[in-house]
């Protein structure tokens, strides 16, 4: 707000001799249209039909400031009045009717004597008159016009004439050589006090402008160091600063400005929400296709270098990591360009980001979209959230990938993951939520402990689901000593509340460890169903030192109540039994299971050879059959929702045609 001292006790007339006095009058007309600026002129040129600008000629600009008169306005006058070499000072107002466009006499009147001169000075600000305060509003006008040297005769009306010399400008760019800056639109408003005071015949005006000037109109803008017309014409600021505001003589008087900012050429700024660093400090970004460098500043900020606007438009924005574990600079995200925040006035971008470095809110409604290698990775940093995978992503950057212990919801979309390197589990490691749709579809995972390709183990009573997911990677395990050691194409481990359901593995699961499975290397209370696989089995040294250790086409074991291995099937190579004596036992070898005991046991499965579904024969095991081997020969495809060959499950098949899982 403006605020605008009227010397109200100022209203009487210096007395002045009877004789001849006349009344002073005034002719106040409409303001001149838009005028060139010319940097350092002294006077206008009026603008030529040719470079006419529609929204200058009218009085209403974009930014809703009414420059036309309007009904009540007023004019504040400050006259001196000089006659026999005496000078005296009154001080009046006029109103604007706009019934009749016409402007009231003077209150008070003010009285001349003929053969007097006059000098004037006088104000035009909208707002409301309180004592001798005048509130003025923000996004209003200040107008003022003189009049110096009027010779007073008998029928002189003095002519003030206010002049309209409107810009629309928005700062869009301040570069370090080339200082312009485009016109966009109108940002016009008066943050601070404007103090005005009456004294010896003129306003006396208190503001951030170190001078103003007759003729002229004032409005505060963003800063800038150069504004440009809509008709091309520019004119230079002095003194400026950047992101700051500023009042500025428009007038074409050479562009006096002092203002309050505290940066110079300030750069834009890149805020990236709750993203703090844990996937590696952000090293520059592309934006609309060109690359500025990335300074960490604070926190989640960065200043980028040589821009020091924000574009008009924002086609693009890629960021760039300096990934702390691939140990180069790496794409972290391409944003997604309206869900920007661009505040151009104090030069921010906003990204919202998570602390994993994605956008969304991880909810059911609005997952967390992965689009890049360091964005799986960032999924760590916040493990129960929703995620869905919408690009192939090749993690050939990372030598040794970290699996992620997981507790939410991740959906691979389908989408493929390769080259996968590990040698600590499998791309996630506990999983205690749900993972589905993951392709898996080159790499190689080892382990000495749980080793699967999708996860490592699913925990007791987590509930835990892996779903409508593949593997290709090779699976090793690297446990010389067995016990423990659970490796497996899908999962190493599924345990109570657990399941494996319609996953497919086409990868080879080989090295050493206690239990190897073509899905899972130990069903322990947990169930693995309508899965199958297809990659070899071929263990170097399955090895327990106390029992049996055990190897198969789907799991290496199954133990404990509740276990349940049903309505797969094995097509995979599974090596013989060579491993006679070793440990506590005999390695258990079969077409399905290795070994056997208690549970639901092992029901409704099939495999391409051989006469050992189940290594040790165990309990529970019915209904397992060779393809093509005897009655029924091959498994029976209906419409029937109970049953676990049919349409709930698979596509259609027939006899002699290998069935295929519904995503397949």
């Amino acid at each position: 707000m403006g605020i605008l001292w009227f010397c109200t006790a100022c209203t009487e007339q210096d007395e002045l001799p009877a004789a001849n006095l006349q009344p002073l009058a005034f002719t106040i007309g409409e303001p001149l249209p838009f005028q060139e600026m010319t940097a350092g002129a002294s006077g206008f040129t009026p603008q030529t039909a040719s470079m006419d600008d529609p929204h200058a000629h009218t009085r209403v600009a974009d930014s809703g400031t009414t420059l036309s008169w309007n009904n009540g306005d007023k004019v504040y006058l400050a006259v001196t009045i000089t006659s026999g070499g005496t000078a005296t000072y009154a001080y009046a107002t006029t109103t604007y009717s706009s019934s009749g466009s016409t402007w009231s006499a003077l209150d008070p009147a003010i009285s001349v004597p003929v053969g007097a001169t006059v000098n004037v000075e006088a104000l035009y600000a909208k707002g409301t008159l309180s004592g001798n305060t005048i509130t003025i509003a923000d996004n209003s006008i200040i107008m003022k016009a003189t009049a110096t040297d009027i010779a007073i005769t008998a029928a002189t009306s003095v002519p003030l004439t206010f002049q309209s010399a409107l810009v629309r400008a928005e700062v869009t760019g301040i570069g370090s050589n080339s200082l312009t800056a485009e016109v966009k639109s109108s940002s016009v408003s008066i943050p601070q006090s404007v103090d005005i005071q009456p004294a010896d015949g003129s306003f006396s005006i208190t503001s951030k402008t170190s001078a103003i000037t007759s003729n002229a109109v004032y409005y505060v803008l963003p800063g800038a160091l150069s504004i440009a017309t809509e008709n091309g014409k520019t004119f230079s600021l002095s003194g400026m600063k950047a992101n700051s505001s500023y009042l500025l003589d428009i007038s074409g008087a050479g562009g006096n400005v002092t203002a309050d900012g505290s940066e110079f050429n300030k750069a834009v700024t890149l805020n990236l929400g709750n993203y703090a660093d844990a996937l590696g400090t952000v090293s520059r970004v592309v934006l609309n296709g060109t690359s500025y460098t990335a300074t960490h500043a604070a926190g989640n900020t960065y200043t980028l270098s040589n821009i020091t606007a924000i574009p008009a438009s924002i086609t693009s924005l890629d960021i760039y990591v300096n990934n702390n574990i691939a140990n180069s600079s790496q794409l972290l995200l391409s944003a997604t360009t309206y869900l920007l925040t661009l505040e151009r006035l104090s030069k921010i971008i906003t990204v919202p980001l998570n602390t994993g470095g994605m956008e969304g809110e991880g909810l059911a409604s609005s997952a967390c979209p992965v689009t890049t290698p360091v964005q799986l990775r960032g999924i760590a940093q916040n493990p129960g959230k929703y995620y869905k995978q919408t690009k192939n992503l090749s993690l050939r950057i990372y030598k040794n990938w970290v699996p992620i212990d997981f507790s939410g919801n991740y959906d691979g979309g389908g989408y493929a993951i390769t080259d996968l390197t590990s040698s600590n589990g499998g791309l996630f490691g506990r999983n205690q939520g749900k993972l589905k749709n993951i392709r898996i579809g080159s790499g190689t995972i080892k382990g000495s402990g749980l080793v699967g390709g999708i996860c490592a183990v699913m925990p007791n009573g987590s509930n835990a689901l892996v779903e409508n997911c593949s593997n290709a990677a090779t699976i090793e395990g690297t446990n010389d000593g067995g016990a423990g050691s659970y490796i497996g194409g899908i999962c190493g481990q599924v345990e109570r509340g657990c399941s494996i359901l319609h996953c497919m593995n086409l990868g080879t699961v080989t090295g050493k460890a206690e239990l190897l499975g073509g899905i899972v290397g130990w069903i322990s209370s947990g169930t693995a169903s309508y899965c199958h696989n297809d990659g070899e089995v071929m263990p170097t040294k399955p090895y327990h030192p106390g029992k049996s250790a055990g190897y198969g086409g789907i799991a290496g074991g199954i133990y404990y109540s509740n276990a349940t291995l049903s309505y797969c099937y094995n097509l995979g190579t599974i090596a013989p039994n060579s491993w006679e004596g070793d440990g506590g036992g005999t390695a258990k070898r079969g077409e399905i299971v290795g070994w056997s005991e208690n549970g639901n046991g092992v029901q409704h499965n099939w495999y391409k050879m051989g006469d050992t579904p189940v290594g040790d024969n165990g309990v529970n095991a019915s209904d397992n059959n060779q393809f093509g081997n005897g009655t029924p020969g091959w498994p029976e495809y209906s419409t029937e929702a109970s049953n676990g060959w049919g349409s709930s499950h698979w596509k259609s098949f027939s006899y002699g045609s290998i069935p295929e899982l519904l995503w397949e």
